[in-house]
C-alpha cells in the first residue's frame, strides 16, 4: 500500500476498510441467502451494528495518529524487523515501514 496523501489524511478505519478483503465475523454478513433465519436474524443485526460501530472509532484516528509516540516506539521496537526507520531524499522527510502481518506492509512518509 502506497500512501498518496500525508499521514493525517488518512483514516485507520479506511486502511483497514481497504486492507482486509472481508470483515464479516460470520457467514451471513457477507453473503446473501447464507441460512433460512438471515432476515428476521437477531445477531446478525447485533454483528453488522458491532463491526460499524468499530470501524467508526477507527475513523476517529489518523495514521499520523499511530505515529505520535514515535520516539517511545521506535525505542521499544528498535530496528528488528518491525519499524525501520529510513531517510528518503527531499527536505527533511522521513519514513516509517510498519509490518503489519507477514504480507502487508505499510509506509508512512513524515
Amino acid at each position: 500500500m502506497r500512501l498518496n496523501r500525508r499521514p493525517e489524511s488518512h483514516p485507520v478505519g479506511d486502511v483497514v476498510r481497504s486492507i482486509e478483503e472481508d470483515l464479516a465475523i460470520i457467514g451471513c454478513l457477507g453473503q446473501e441467502a447464507f441460512c433460512q433465519i438471515q432476515g428476521p436474524c437477531v445477531l446478525r443485526r447485533a454483528l453488522r451494528e458491532a463491526t460499524n460501530a468499530f470501524l467508526a472509532v477507527l475513523d476517529k484516528y489518523t495514521l499520523a495518529d499511530l505515529l505520535t509516540p514515535q520516539n517511545a516506539l521506535i525505542r521499544l521496537l528498535g530496528r528488528g524487523p518491525s519499524v525501520i526507520r529510513k531517510s528518503e531524499p527531499g527536505p527533511a522527510r522521513t519514513a516509517y515501514l510498519c509490518r503489519i502481518n507477514s504480507s502487508f506492509q505499510v509506509a508512512i512518509a513524515m
